[in-house]
């Protein structure tokens, strides 16, 4: 997970992207992983017009949210997959 609480602390650590999020107006960005065991089902991110100061309160409540949003992708594609073995085995 990566938070990072103001441009300032952006910009040293992402100085190639320093224009783009200028022109957006970030200043701050929490991005986590969705994963599901090792497996990374993809992110999600979320950006901050002013700066922040993330709590380990709130650092908690985002990984534990993106546990929720990939357990519930996971849930999705298992669905999905259990149709389509229906519909081979209908089919056959």
């Amino acid at each position: 997970p990566i938070f990072i609480n103001n441009k300032e602390e952006l910009y040293l650590k992402y100085p190639k992207l320093k224009d783009e999020y200028a022109r957006l107006g970030v200043e701050s960005v929490i991005s986590v992983p969705l994963l599901i065991a090792s497996e990374a089902l993809g992110g999600v991110s979320f950006y901050f017009s002013k700066a922040q100061s993330f709590t380990a309160a709130d650092k908690e409540f985002i990984i534990a949210l993106s546990r929720q949003c990939a357990q519930a992708l996971h849930r999705a594609q298992l669905f999905d997959e259990a149709k389509a073995s229906i519909s081979a085995r209908d089919e056959f």
